[in-house]
C-alpha cells in the first residue's frame, strides 16, 4: 500500500462572509457590529412659527483700547538751563536719576519743536541693575528699547516712543562706582 502523499499547506483562511439564512425570520449574528447611527443637526433656513432665530453676536476686531500713555514732557517750552551737581528745573520727569545716585550734571534746552534733556550721575549699583531700572521705568511710560550694545567699558541702549527717544549710557567710574548718562530728545509739537 502506498503511503498517502502529504497534503499541501493551506493558505491562511480569509474572513468568511456572514452567513445568510434562507429563512428571513432567522437572524444570524454578524462578526462586526454595525456602526451607530449619527445625527447631524441642520440649521433652519427661515424662521417660522415655533422656530427661534438667535441674533448674530456683535463682531469685534482688533485689540481693546489701551490706557493713554502719559506725556513725556510736562513743559513743552522749558527755559534753557544747565547745572553741575543738581537737577535743573524743567527737566522731563522721565529723565530722573536712579535712587541713591549722585547727580553730576543736568541740562534742558528747547528749540523749535524739540526739547533736549540730559542727566549725568554716579551710583554704587552695578551697571546691569542701572540698565534694568531704566528698562522697567521707560517701559512703564511706553518707551521701547532696542537691544543693548557694549563697546569697551560702555553699555548703550536706546529707547523710543513715536518721535521721542532716550539714550542710556553706562560706564565704570572711579572707586567702584557706575557712571551713567541719560540723553533725551523729545518732540514738543502737537
Amino acid at each position: 500500500m502506498a503511503e498517502p502523499s502529504p497534503r499541501p499547506a493551506r493558505p491562511p483562511a480569509e474572513p468568511e462572509a456572514p452567513e445568510v439564512s434562507p429563512d428571513p425570520s432567522v437572524t444570524v449574528p454578524s462578526a462586526a457590529p454595525a456602526p451607530p447611527a449619527v445625527s447631524i443637526p441642520v440649521a433652519p433656513v427661515a424662521a417660522g412659527p415655533g422656530i427661534e432665530v438667535l441674533p448674530l453676536a456683535e463682531e469685534t476686531t482688533g485689540l481693546p483700547a489701551s490706557e493713554a500713555l502719559p506725556d513725556l514732557l510736562q513743559d513743552p517750552e522749558p527755559v534753557d538751563a544747565e547745572a553741575a551737581g543738581r537737577l535743573v528745573a524743567g527737566l522731563p520727569a522721565v529723565i530722573s536719576p536712579l535712587p541713591d545716585s549722585a547727580v553730576t550734571a543736568s541740562s534742558v534746552s528747547a528749540s523749535d519743536e524739540t526739547v533736549t534733556a540730559s542727566l549725568a550721575a554716579t551710583t554704587s549699583a552695578v551697571g546691569m541693575k542701572v540698565l534694568a531700572h531704566y528698562v522697567a521705568a521707560f517701559g512703564a511710560v511706553g518707551l521701547s528699547g532696542t537691544p543693548a550694545t557694549t563697546s569697551g567699558d560702555a553699555t548703550v541702549q536706546t529707547f523710543y516712543r513715536g518721535n521721542d527717544s532716550v539714550i542710556v549710557t553706562i560706564e565704570s567710574a572711579a572707586d567702584g562706582l557706575t557712571a551713567y548718562t541719560l540723553r533725551g530728545l523729545f518732540s514738543a509739537g502737537a
